[in-house]
């Protein structure tokens, strides 16, 4: 007799992507660890955590941070995150921020693969782990340099929950209730930064995006839209916050600029070009994507 065929057990893609995913968040925390200085805006994001305590509950401030302070209200948008800033910085001190810095960039990273895994999911019917790790790779290339202990970084880690939330609704055919967390999220982001003001647009686009595919926007992301816009009001700040976006869109009041860098175009610069070249490119295919699947439809 011939003994029985034993086959090797089956190894689970999931599993490995599990695994590569917390490598890639492990790499982005020893990138913290080892490697980060503090942004030097951190600590100007704690005295004005600082001084938002010692001044009152938020509202504009009149800050005296240096001789060259400009003496006259302006309204700390960022407030919430602020606060948590100082608080966490009495609390532990350089490690304490370290730490945190380190967690939020780990959460990054995984949302970002978590994403990249529901839009395949999405596209191709079936997970792509491969390729979903690629791009959280990816992401991670272009983004750690960028990201400090700031409020932005927190309202990053965000804003990628948010698109996991939308983008495992839409494989899951507009079903999930956990969707509905997406409004209290920018709720809280809207204290944070004023980029929760993307979580709205993003749910305008996919409602359009469904009426030029289906011709009709499903009722449930009009509320969702309605929701999300109304909870980017959820701030003491508001008519302080939309003055100083439109402040910094426009000049830096505190070097004297002409340009504040984070609201520069990114086709700016040499790399810009190749960045617009690129996004022209992806519009293309889009477009041609869009035009050849209406065409299946109508068949």
């Amino acid at each position: 007799m011939t003994a029985p065929l034993i086959l090797p057990p089956q190894r689970s893609p999931r599993l490995g992507f599990s695994l590569l995913l917390a490598l890639l968040a492990l790499v982005a925390a020893g990138k913290v660890i080892l490697a980060d200085t503090l942004d030097p805006d951190c600590f100007w994001h704690i005295r004005v955590g600082q001084e938002i305590a010692r001044q009152g509950w938020p509202h504009p401030l009149v800050d005296d941070l240096s001789f060259a302070s400009i003496r006259r209200p302006w309204t700390p948008y960022s407030w919430l995150a602020e606060i948590a800033m100082k608080r966490l910085w009495d609390a532990g001190g350089f490690r304490a921020a370290i730490a945190v810095q380190a967690i939020l960039e780990s959460a990054f990273i995984i949302l970002l693969g978590l994403c990249a895994v529901e839009f395949s999911r999405s596209v191709h019917g079936q997970p792509r782990y491969l390729a979903s790790a690629l791009a959280a790779t990816m992401g991670g290339i272009l983004s750690l340099a960028y990201l400090s202990f700031r409020p932005v970084t927190a309202a990053l880690v965000g804003l990628s929950l948010i698109a996991w939330l939308l983008l495992r609704d839409r494989r899951m055919n507009q079903k999930s209730k956990a969707v509905w967390l997406v409004p209290p999220i920018t709720a809280v982001l809207i204290n944070i930064h004023f980029f929760a003001l993307f979580a709205p647009v993003w749910v305008a686009a996919l409602s359009i995006g469904d009426a030029m595919q289906f011709s009709r926007i499903p009722r449930r992301y009009c509320v969702l839209f309605l929701a999300s816009l109304a909870a980017c009001c959820l701030t003491p700040m508001l008519p302080g916050m939309i003055r100083s976006v439109l402040d910094y869109s426009n000049h830096d009041v505190m070097v004297r600029s002409g340009t504040v860098a984070e609201f520069r175009p990114f086709y700016a610069g040499a790399m810009g070009h190749i960045s617009a070249a690129l996004v022209g490119i992806l519009l293309i295919a889009a477009i041609w994507q869009f035009v050849r699947t209406r065409r299946v439809f109508t068949r």
